[in-house]
């Protein structure tokens, strides 16, 4: 196994597995897995110590209403990474779940704009960032889709989600 993708479809997994899952994935990177953990699973297990040190997010803190956001800009301002090649800012329909810490190699940063205060633009958050640990690479995109009232909608925060991850992976 080259990579781990942790999203949505991981979450239940990582509640079953509780601080297991964290000790295998831990192992698994540093022995020079890749690993990239994308929406809910960003924020998965958040009482976790290993998990939280090991995706290089802040300690789990409540983030008010208006740092979240409904709807973000990411502003990626360096295009050298290979995960971020060519891309400048993705408009997104989501909300931040988490932030990288001291740890970390930002990504990019969140702009957003709270619907109840339009004029007024929230930023700095880091929702996606990278890391390493041992031999392994760490990839978190701490942002999830906001829901959709139509379920046959084409969805083009899912697919920016997924093409992130994807280069991520590839990384």
């Amino acid at each position: 196994v080259d990579g781990v993708l942790l999203d949505h479809r991981a979450t239940k997994m990582l509640e079953r597995r509780g601080e297991a899952a964290g000790l295998l994935l831990e192992s698994a990177v540093e022995r020079g897995v890749g690993l990239v953990g994308v929406g809910t699973a960003a924020g998965g297990l958040p009482a976790s110590e290993k998990l939280t040190r090991l995706l290089g997010r802040k300690p789990i803190e409540r983030l008010e209403d208006s740092q979240r956001g409904s709807g973000v800009t990411l502003d990626i301002p360096d295009q050298s990474h290979p995960a971020t090649q060519c891309v400048t800012s993705l408009r997104l329909s989501a909300a931040v779940l988490q932030e990288g810490n001291e740890t970390t190699t930002v990504l990019g940063r969140t702009i957003t704009v709270a619907p109840e205060t339009p004029d007024r633009k929230h930023g700095g958050l880091s929702a996606f960032w990278t890391r390493t640990a041992g031999k392994g690479r760490i990839v978190v995109i701490a942002l999830q889709e906001a829901p959709s009232s139509d379920a046959g909608m084409h969805r083009p925060t899912e697919t920016a989600l997924a093409f992130l991850a994807a280069r991520s992976l590839q990384w």
